[in-house]
């Protein structure tokens, strides 16, 4: 498992690795994300808490990003983190069976998203002593570099491209599932290939820290996403991912992300 891990994030940038939860769990979680985005705005938005203020990543709960207001996507989406279960804690339990049903979705797929982490930190751990603790140095419980995101882009004809090009910028991602095909990975814009993957499996990919982690070993993955053949232009387009941040790394600016590496 390990050399095959190795092989493919060296020759394609990404690696295909087993998950816990099949294809109709994960729909289910985005059903009940997608039932959350048609609640009334001024309750979404109440959903809001930001971890550091001088860190635009570490946002929690749910934000609606648009291109007219200078933002890169059209989107809308939900940072879930261990976290929201105490700062929303007043807007949870409170029966309203929408909001009920998204944090129950959400605790389940986070469990298994960093169930799969832990995993490909322990097998990687032979080859590169102490990245598991990079992940995870406080002990089991410490989860709080982790991010799970609920993703609804608008709707794009065919062919457009619906996240722009970009690395993430923590330690590695684990892309769990989208409605339709449209990840592209690769080394920069010009290597960009459609992503495919197996049920009971996701996808996992260096981030910009992931270098630093093994020893140059591995470069980050450039992706971006786009509207497939069949896609409808009425119909918006979904994806879970999970964000993992290497602690005591300085996460990288907004242009280190977004520009990709020569090398």
């Amino acid at each position: 498992m390990l050399e095959r891990l190795k092989k493919e994030l060296r020759e394609g940038f990404y690696t295909e690795v087993p998950f816990s939860l099949g294809r109709a769990d994960l729909e289910k979680a985005a059903q009940a994300f997608i039932s959350f985005l048609a609640l009334p705005r001024e309750l979404k938005e109440q959903f809001f808490y930001k971890i550091d203020p001088k860190d635009r990543g570490s946002n929690v709960g749910y934000l609606h990003k648009s291109r007219e207001l200078g933002d890169l996507d059209d989107k809308e989406y939900f940072h879930y983190h261990i976290l929201a279960e105490i700062k929303f804690s007043h807007l949870i339990y409170t029966g309203n069976q929408v909001v009920d049903d998204f944090f129950a979705s959400a605790r389940k797929v986070h469990f298994a998203a960093v169930s799969t982490l832990r995993k490909l930190m322990f097998w990687l751990e032979i080859d590169y002593p102490d990245i598991y603790e990079q992940f995870f140095p406080y002990g089991y419980n410490d989860l709080s570099q982790f991010y799970l995101r609920f993703l609804r882009y608008n709707a794009k004809p065919e062919g457009m491209v619906l996240a722009e090009g970009h690395y993430d910028r923590g330690g590695c991602t684990l892309a769990l599932a989208e409605s339709a095909p449209g990840l592209r990975i690769g080394k920069d814009s010009e290597s960009l290939r459609l992503v495919q993957r197996k049920d009971r499996s996701v996808i996992f990919m260096p981030g910009i820290h992931f270098p630093n982690l093994t020893n140059g070993d591995f470069a980050p993955a450039w992706h971006d996403a786009v509207s497939q053949e069949g896609d409808i232009p009425s119909e918006a387009r979904w994806a879970i991912v999970f964000f993992a941040n290497a602690h005591r790394l300085r996460l990288p600016t907004f242009e280190e992300a977004h520009t990709p590496k020569n090398k």
